[in-house]
């Protein structure tokens, strides 16, 4: 991927763990995707986006483009980051509903906001940036019913919008004045005839006070947040009893209703998982990966993983319920019920999502998951530097140094 956005493109921008260098809309686009791809980024689970995907090389690689100092450049990443949860909280999951991917078309809104906060654009010139990105924000869920990498697409592609409307916005560009109320607004468009359960009050109630990203959880997993509680659960009852892989004869996972379409079906490309992707997005993969191995990290989604005779087999003996009880979206859930050959049944429920506000990662679990994730990417000395710029990103006059130890 990075090579084929590489190849032809010209500049100074660097993309993460590579020596390429390419223009700034590449690397916005390069660089999102990379973050967003292996699934192990962050969720709101009000907006259900992954705003780190766009958030993140916009607010590094334009504030680096555009001379902005490192607190500057968090205070831009923080209201890029709420008003992308807002636009995907208001349409109240009704964009999912209709296959509308949420992350590419509310990305795109939070993205030209967080760039027009870098650019310094007033009050009119920032109106102007969203009705642009009206125009240019796309994301479609067609990729689950194919297990598609298409979907890392779309918060990069976020980027590379917001980016552009902020910059035209700035040029006097003449725009749409209600790209979300409007006759043909947002929600009106994507929502269709769901519209009237939408809550377009959520975009502005509480704004500057109410900070909808301090719930942001952060993944513990490299794998679809659903995906999440059901493999703790497998994890807690192949820690507790031990339980024999051969005596297993079902497996039973009680999960939200939303969960069903991302995770479960079309179940034949996620019993038998040919590629990372697929294993991330399969509730049957994930669970028997974890029940044989104990964790679910980047190796059980590896080629010898997705292979092993032991795992496969008891992915298929896995099943999936809706869970008439759960409390999603307020928290991603999951119970699993495992019934053995003499009839004995084990049972375990995860009723709140680890790593959102109610568990929450600590920073130090933060940084062992950086340093893990980095491992043969990046050398031991520039994961010590990232580390350190990040934490000290605040005082910091320029990103320069973490760019630099981010793209050697």
């Amino acid at each position: 991927m990075v090579d084929a956005l590489a190849d032809g493109s010209a500049g100074t921008h660097g993309i993460i763990g590579s020596h390429h260098k390419v223009s700034l809309s590449d690397a916005l686009l390069a660089n999102g995707m990379l973050i967003n791809g292996i699934e192990y980024d962050d969720t709101s689970i009000e907006g259900r986006v992954h705003p780190n995907g766009y958030c993140t090389p916009v607010a590094l690689w334009c504030g680096n483009e555009w001379g902005v100092g490192g607190r500057d450049i968090l205070v831009a990443y923080i209201v890029g980051i709420e008003i992308a949860i807002r636009v995907g909280a208001a349409s109240k999951g009704t964009f999912q509903q209709r296959g509308v991917d949420i992350i590419g078309l509310s990305g795109a809104f939070g993205a030209a906001v967080l760039a027009g906060r870098l650019l310094g654009l007033d009050g009119v010139q920032m109106s102007h940036a969203q009705g642009i990105a009206h125009s240019m924000a796309a994301g479609s869920r067609e990729f689950t019913r194919e297990l598609a990498t298409t979907k890392a697409l779309h918060p990069a592609w976020a980027g590379v919008c917001g980016v552009t409307a902020a910059r035209l916005a700035r040029s006097g560009m003449i725009v749409p004045s209600e790209p979300y109320e409007g006759l043909y607004g947002l929600y009106r468009i994507m929502a269709a005839e769901r519209f009237s359960q939408c809550d377009l009050s959520l975009l502005t109630e509480g704004l500057g006070e109410t900070w909808l990203c301090g719930q942001l959880a952060v993944k513990p997993l490299p794998a679809c947040y659903f995906l999440i509680p059901a493999i703790d659960a497998a994890i807690a009852l192949r820690n507790q009893f031990a339980l024999p892989l051969e005596e297993i004869r079902t497996i039973e996972v009680f999960l939200p209703r939303a969960a069903i379409n991302t995770v479960c079906e079309p179940a034949p490309q996620r019993l038998r998982p040919q590629h990372s992707y697929a294993a991330q997005f399969s509730i049957y993969y994930s669970v028997a990966a974890a029940l044989v191995r104990g964790r679910f990290g980047l190796e059980e989604i590896e080629a010898e993983a997705l292979a092993d005779p032991v795992i496969l087999d008891l992915a298929g003996k896995v099943t999936y319920r809706e869970d008439e009880t759960s409390t999603f979206p307020a928290n991603y859930t999951a119970t699993l019920h495992v019934e053995m050959r003499d009839g004995s049944v084990y049972r375990h429920e995860e009723r709140e999502h680890r790593g959102g506000a109610a568990r929450p990662m600590t920073e130090a679990q933060i940084i062992e998951k950086f340093m893990a994730n980095a491992i043969g990417t990046l050398t031991a000395e520039n994961q010590q530097r990232v580390r350190d710029t990040v934490l000290g990103l605040e005082s910091a006059g320029s990103v320069v140094p973490l760019l630099t130890a981010l793209s050697p």
